[in-house]
């Protein structure tokens, strides 16, 4: 490869190589078996073609979900280095197609047409996961950015963030199967964990689209599956702990809320210029500042102009994602309830936060749809 990007295309010398590698190529094919929450749901297929112009990619990604079958097929063509030229998604209908004077993207009913970066990926959504694939390949080729832009209708589109996370490996007929783990994320909301062989073949990925957890793992592959998902939890627990060691909690311990309007969902009318004494993570005291004394020495937490009530409840969710509790708590959400994720996932979450009291949501599992 990187012979090819210094010779002159026009020289002899850069002909005569371009075939030769051309000529040492073959085509590849590969299977991946879908799973929702660890139940067998569908198959994708794919192959890739290699020529001496570039590369292309053809897929089919087909799964049942609840009783409706779904369907995508994509077709991406790209350069010898891995720079996509064309990517068409079918079902829903997404393309993007890169000439020399710029990118043209359509997404649905919608069209942008910009100057690409250098270095770029386009990608639409977690799936189908060969697309991944290939986006792996390029990342690695091109020196790993920290982070890769991505050609999407908005111009807003945020970069694809990859990382090497670690390793495992797996028993394979036999034979031990040495695996690079990843985490992407900025595919969809959140990361997903995804796992590469020795020859850069896509092994197995863990994801949360379409709101319920999906994994996919080769099919060769399938005997270690439940492996991965244990090795990809644990993956999303420390995901997990970095985040909240990113957000650390205001305060900790005994301290005071003072000068929030206070509304206690109780129907009564709100408490303007409220006091509420926090002893041990549960709350002592509430009311008018003129009723509730601030105890000597307490640290005081202003809260003037802002509103305070009781953290809310999520009753139907699907908690998966590494970002999603997180997120619900900046909303307010204190407590969901799921009704369908990673059992494992849930309930280290679960343990974690009894254990350690890390901000975030309590996950009430509703159904084990993970556990075998």
């Amino acid at each position: 490869m990187v012979a090819l990007a210094m010779c002159d295309p026009s020289s002899m010398k850069c002909a005569l190589l371009l075939c030769a590698m051309a000529s040492s190529l073959h085509a590849e094919t590969g299977s991946l078996t879908i799973h929702r929450i660890l139940h067998a749901v569908g198959e994708e297929r794919y192959e890739v073609v290699p020529a001496a112009s570039g590369v292309t990619l053809h897929t089919v990604f087909e799964y049942s979900d609840r009783g409706t079958k779904h369907t995508a097929t994509a077709d991406l063509s790209t350069t010898l280095d891995g720079t996509p030229i064309n990517l068409e998604i079918r079902e829903p209908r997404k393309s993007v197609e890169v000439q020399k004077t710029g990118a043209t993207v359509t997404e649905d009913t919608t069209t942008r047409t910009f100057s690409p970066p250098e270095r770029y990926f386009t990608v639409f959504g977690p799936f189908p996961f060969a697309v991944q694939m290939m986006m792996v390949r390029y990342w690695k080729a091109h020196g790993k950015p920290a982070k890769l832009p991505v050609l999407r209708q908005s111009p807003n589109a945020t970069p694809i963030e990859m990382a090497l996370v670690g390793h495992d490996s797996i028993v394979v007929d036999g034979h031990t199967v040495l695996l690079d783990r990843y985490t992407i994320a900025n595919l969809m909301f959140g990361r997903e964990v995804l796992w590469m062989n020795a020859h850069d073949d896509l092994a197995a990925a863990m994801t949360f689209a379409g709101g319920l957890p999906m994994e996919a793992v080769r099919t060769e592959y399938e005997s270690a599956l439940l492996q991965l998902y244990r090795a990809g939890v644990a993956q999303e627990m420390a995901d997990l702990a970095a985040l909240a060691r990113e957000a650390p909690a205001e305060r900790r311990g005994d301290f005071a809320i003072m000068g929030a309007r206070l509304i206690d969902a109780t129907g009564a009318a709100p408490v303007e210029d409220s006091v509420v004494i926090v002893r041990g993570r549960r709350i002592a005291a509430a009311g008018p500042r003129g009723v509730v004394a601030i105890p000597s020495g307490m640290p005081v937490v202003d809260a003037k102009g802002k509103s305070l009530l009781p953290g809310l409840w999520e009753m139907h969710a699907h908690f998966s994602g590494v970002e999603f509790g997180p997120a619900l708590l900046a909303a307010g959400i204190t407590t969901a309830r799921d009704c369908g994720g990673e059992f494992d996932f849930l309930v280290a979450q679960r343990d974690a936060l009894n254990k350690r009291g890390r901000p975030r949501p309590a996950a009430a599992a509703g159904r084990p749809g993970g556990r075998r």
